[in-house]
């Protein structure tokens, strides 16, 4: 009897473990958004729906390609390491008006109890994947899954911020049709989300803000149309993330029954970046007609509770 206590116990521990790795979002939130040619820039991949903190650290061997990107090409982000609930890394700022970071996740696999997977599904606006489910009787079928997650985040150096409404390359994206660093709080952003370079019809758009003194929230803004674009009201100066998740069926049934590929998107929304953006391109601080040649060939060449439940 003590044997299979213990054995019991031990599993139930390991359950749990699994289960608190399951339902997070992955997405960058650099120590600051504001940057200057020469910065040594940290960068941290946060993992979590408490937005800004992150709730545990992402599983570092799954991480790739975390870099920077400028008009100019891409640079890797260097010594990333574990650091306490999140991964932490660093790169030097080189010469440029903007830049964005990305990072993704190689491919992962879990099973869910039916009971968690359609809550899941529920919980992301997932309406296609329900839909099928229902029509085909496999709602009470486990949710077999393979999750692969996307991570961007959008910075300031001054100057023209025409890079952050240029795609990245990533499977799946939020391309802002404006850069948030132009457009005043209390203003709607507008953004496109691609999937494999296509717009993105009928994904539910979800928004995480953070404000001074610990203020945040955390709200579902609605369904991208049939280009894939939806306006994002930003509603007060801060920190924000920007997230969506999109699922089909998976190629590959040994594997999985299903594929989802999450998106991030962070950012900061602030009066003063905005101000110190103008005045140092005023200044001649920064080259404003950069060329995007070299970033369109990189690009060519790159090809709530049941949150609980998903992989980091």
């Amino acid at each position: 009897m003590p044997n299979k206590l213990l054995k019991a116990a031990t599993f139930f521990v390991l359950f749990v473990s699994c289960v608190s790795l399951f339902a997070h979002d992955l997405y960058l939130m650099p120590v600051k958004f504001e940057i200057r040619e020469g910065d040594i820039l940290q960068v941290v991949l946060n993992n979590g729906d408490s937005f800004p903190e992150s709730e545990m650290s992402p599983v570092l061997d799954r991480v790739r390609g975390v870099k920077l990107i400028s008009a100019t090409g891409a640079t890797p982000v260097e010594k990333l390491r574990v650091n306490g609930k999140r991964v932490q890394g660093e790169v030097v700022i080189p010469k440029g008006g903007s830049f964005m970071l990305v990072a993704q996740t190689v491919p992962n696999a879990f099973v869910l109890p039916p009971k968690e997977f359609n809550g899941y599904l529920k919980e992301e606006g997932l309406r296609s994947v329900i839909e099928w489910r229902k029509n085909h009787a496999a709602t009470q079928k486990p949710g077999r899954e393979r999750y692969s997650k996307f991570a961007k985040s959008l910075l300031s150096a001054g100057g023209s911020h025409k890079l952050h409404t240029l795609p990245s390359g990533l499977d799946i994206e939020i391309v802002p049709e404006e850069s948030p660093y132009d457009v005043k709080a209390g203003e709607s952003l507008p953004v496109r989300v691609l999937f494999r370079g296509r717009p993105l019809a009928d994904a539910q758009i979800e928004t995480s803000w953070a404000g001074a003194n610990g203020a945040n929230r955390t709200s579902v803004v609605g369904r991208t149309d049939a280009q894939g674009r939806i306006e994002i009201l930003l509603s007060a100066a801060g920190k924000w993330r920007i997230h969506t998740v999109w699922m089909e069926e998976c190629p590959d049934k040994q594997v999985a029954d299903w594929q989802s590929f999450w998106a991030s998107l962070t950012f900061e929304n602030e009066a003063a970046i905005s101000a110190l953006s103008l005045t140092k391109a005023a200044s001649g601080g920064h080259n404003k007609n950069a060329s995007f040649d070299d970033l369109k060939r990189y690009r060519k060449q790159t090809v709530p509770e049941w949150r609980n439940w998903q992989t980091r």
